[in-house]
Order: structure tokens, then sequence, then C-alpha cells
């Protein structure tokens, strides 16, 4: 009985690895029927603990070699089918990560996410990925890349170390680093919170006739709330006519970092927060700004070009809501010195920075508050955009337009040196409010001459 037994056993064993290669095989042959390459190598399953382990696995999702997925083995304990569509497993051990994306868009550029191990808990998801996108554009790649995130579910997924590199002939290479992740409560494409301890920044920026080199690093970099589907929205053309905000970000936030530059330069920031970052699909259309791009990247664009992009510029910053953003205290070395700035902020349409103290070939320059009412992006975008006519120069009801941009104007607390001179200018409050106007025509009348009234001398003296 006892020999019966054992090889009723084996046989089971067999017969149970057999129908998970099977599965494994039939989930990587429906790549290759939608154009992709799939292969894999050694597959091992252990029955008592239900451990799946694969290894050796290259994906190439669509038909052209814009995409390709390696991995140097995956294993999965407690694996289990919930479903004909769907598995689950305790855990999900994962090695040797590597996503690249090659010569996407118009600037050919190329970028690869690295993980030399990521670990899952409580994971569920697909047994088959989905349809791979027809024509592999850079849009719909991320839209495929999302859709497959958002098919997961998993408690926690934690990683050492995950390496972004980029590069793009244009603007120049570099590559983000971020230490000690951890991803918690993902499901449907949302999670509940992401950390990482240190992130380490090298970039290798292209200028005309030289190149330079940022490096930096950041710490506590903290995101609360994040939800993919509202990015999705956005790159659905079928969202098109949707006017409501979608929330991609409750909060995300940042400790103390530093940018410095082979040339000399270094900035110093306490920290940084964003608050309610939210999407309107119908406006919020990446799609058509990287349409709108130029071919050619190393041509100038022409002033069609320029306007053509600049509206589309604007119709995704309309489309873009940020409840609160802060940067905390700054510092800029610069050539004449150390420039400090006490925070920027911007909420309710107000952007404002405020403590600033900076060195001048003349000598220190001290502001207290410089703050822009009802401050629009979208509005400056199409006004540059009208301005961008070649061979003619902008007319004055163009160069007015300015003013609708924004509802006013506050500068509080401003020393700086006149000139050459020993003399200050100094500036106790300076306040302008034209408030919401339609017509050029009264801003030309009550602007302009507020200002030859008020013209402000080199002396001590306070201004209100």
């Amino acid at each position: 009985m006892a020999v019966v037994g054992a090889g009723g056993w084996l046989g089971f064993s067999f017969y149970a690895k057999h129908r998970v290669t099977a599965e494994v095989e039939t989930a990587f042959e429906q790549i290759r029927k939608q154009g992709g390459k799939a292969s894999y190598g050694k597959i091992a399953f252990d029955l008592p603990t239900r451990t799946l382990t694969i290894e050796d696995i290259a994906v190439t999702p669509g038909k052209a070699p814009q995409a390709q997925i390696r991995i140097a083995a995956i294993k999965g304990t407690g694996v289990r089918q919930i479903d004909e569509t769907r598995i689950s497993a305790d855990a999900v051990d994962i090695t040797g990560l590597e996503v690249t994306l090659d010569q996407i868009g118009a600037a050919k550029l190329k970028v690869a996410y690295k993980i030399p191990h990521l670990v899952m808990r409580d994971y569920a998801g697909p047994v088959q990925a989905g349809q791979v996108p027809a024509d592999s554009s850079l849009v719909d790649m991320y839209r495929y890349v999302l859709g497959q995130y958002a098919s997961v579910a998993a408690s926690s997924l934690t990683a050492p170390t995950l390496t972004i590199s980029f590069d793009s002939r244009a603007a120049g290479s570099g590559e983000v680093t971020y230490s000690e992740l951890a991803i918690q409560n993902l499901k449907h494409g949302k999670i509940d919170g992401m950390k990482s301890d240190r992130a380490v920044i090298s970039v290798d920026v292209k200028q005309p006739g030289k190149t330079d080199k940022l490096t930096g690093e950041s710490s506590n970099i903290i995101v609360n709330d994040f939800d993919a589907t509202a990015i999705i929205a956005a790159l659905d053309p079928q969202t098109a006519s949707d006017d409501s905000y979608r929330r991609v970000y409750r909060q995300v936030s940042t400790g103390p970092y530093a940018l410095k530059s082979a040339q000399g330069m270094r900035v110093d920031v306490d920290g940084f927060t964003m608050e309610d970052i939210a999407v309107q699909p119908s406006k919020f259309r990446l799609a058509e700004i990287f349409a709108a791009l130029p071919r050619d990247q190393s041509a100038p664009p022409t002033p069609a070009q320029a306007r053509e992009l600049l509206e589309k510029l604007a119709g995704v910053y309309e489309g873009l809501r940020i409840g609160k953003a802060e940067i905390g205290k700054m510092s800029v070395g610069t050539p004449q010195g150390t420039a400090t700035v006490g925070a920027i902020r911007f909420r309710d349409g107000e952007f404002a920075v405020e403590g600033v103290d900076a060195p001048s070939p003349q000598g220190q320059f001290k502001m207290e508050r410089f703050a822009l009412k009802s401050f629009s992006t979208a509005s400056l975008m199409r006004w540059a955009a009208s301005l961008a006519t070649a061979g003619r120069a902008p007319s004055p009801d163009q160069m007015l337009g300015l003013f609708g941009v924004l509802a006013g104007a506050e500068i509080k607390g401003v020393t700086a040196p006149f000139k050459t001179t020993n003399k200050l200018v100094m500036i106790d409050t300076l306040s302008l409010d034209w408030g919401s106007w339609s017509a050029r025509s009264r801003a030309r009348r009550m602007w302009l001459p507020n200002l030859s009234r008020q013209p402000i001398h080199p002396v001590q003296n306070s201004f209100h």
C-alpha cells in the first residue's frame, strides 16, 4: 500500500508539473500570437509548497522592438488558480528584472528600468497578459503598461533599489536610483502609499558647445494615494469628452535634497510638497503633445510649430489641477555668493516667493514677498503663442494681453542697491490689482498711467 501510495503521489506531482508547464507555455504563446517574442528557460514546480519557479524570461511584447522585458527568475510561493483567468500567490520573488523602452517618440528616447530584487506579498493577477497595442506608439505602450499594472493586486511590494536610466540624443542622458522602495496596498491601479528612503541623481546635460553634469540626492520620498487609472483615462481616446477631474495623487513630498553642477552651481532645498494633483481627461491630452513635437529635434521649430505646441501645452495645463504646492527653504550658490529663498508657494491660483536674500554685483537684494494673483499657466502659454509670428514684432495690444494672465501682483519689503551708488531702493508695499478685465483698452487706460504716476526713485523711502 505504501508503494502504491508513493507511486500515486509521484504520478500526481508529475501531472501537476506537466499542467503548470502547459499553462506557462499557453501564456507565452499568447504573446507570440500577438506578434511579440517570448521565451523562458527552466520551469520547476514543488507541489507541497505550491512553489513555481520560472527562469530566464525574455519578452518583446509588440511587433516593433521598442520594449523588452528580461527577468532572471520568478519564484511564486503558495500559487493557486482563482478562476479561468486569474491566479494568486502568497509571495512572488522576482530577481534581475529589466524593462527597456528603446527609440520611442520623436526624440528617440531610450528608457530602462532595473530592479535587482522585488518581493510582492499576497499577489493576485491575470494568467495571461492583455492585448498588446498594434502600432506600439509611445502613448499606446504606456497605456498597455499601466493597464497591466492596474490588473494586479498585492498587499506590499518591496525592492532594495530601482534604477531608471534614460538617453536622449537631443537633451542628454542620466539615471536616478531609488533605495529601499516600498509600496503598500496595490489594487485596481491604486496604492495607499509609496516610500523611498533615498534617491541619487546623475544627469549629463547637453548644451550648445558644451555639456554639463548634474548630480544630486534626495531623501524621504513619500507618495500617498496614487491612482494610475486617472492617467489611463487621460491617455484613452474614448475619454475625450470626460470633463470630470480625476485625482492622481493626494500628496507627494520629499525631505531635504541637493543638486549641483560641474560648472559650480549648487542648490539645497529643505523639502517639497504637492497635494491634490488631478487631471481632466478632456483637456489633459498627452497624445496630442507627442504628436505636435517636431520630428527633427536638431532643428528649431518653425513659428507655426511653436504656436501649435504652445496651444497644445496650454490645453494640457488647463486639464491639470494642483491644490497646493510648496518648496521649503532654498539656497543657491552663485559666483557672487549664496542666495536664499524662504519658501515658494502655490495655492488657490496664487504664486508667491517669500524671504529672498540674494547677492548682486552692486550689493545685497532682499525681498519679503512677491506674489502673482490668479496666475494662469494656460493663459501664459496662449499669450506666448499669439506672439509667435515670423517676421513681425508684437503689437501693443498683444503685449497688453500679458495682463490677462493674472489678476494682480504684490511686492513687499524690498531693499535693493541702485546701480553703483551707495543709495538703496526700498519698497514697503506695492500692490497692483486690476481684477478680472475683458478689454485691452481698459487695461491701457488704468494700468499704464498708474505706473507713470508712481515712479520708484533711488531714495530711502517707503511706497504704498
